[in-house]
């Protein structure tokens, strides 16, 4: 019986650690598509902005 509950307990944290990682790749993706976006739509890079402006 505890060999089980061990075993469950086991693939519940295998699927919480896969659920964290995919939120957080998804975050991550999301993040980085929204840069490059923003740099897309921009006639041309100012430097004058200053680049630690884009991520804050």
């Amino acid at each position: 019986m505890s060999t089980s509950l061990e075993i469950l307990t086991g693939l519940g944290a295998v699927a919480l650690f896969i659920l964290g990682l995919r939120q957080i790749t998804a975050t991550v993706n999301h993040s980085l598509g929204y840069l490059v976006r923003s740099r897309l739509s921009e006639p041309a890079y100012q430097p004058s902005r200053g680049w630690l402006r884009d991520f804050f």
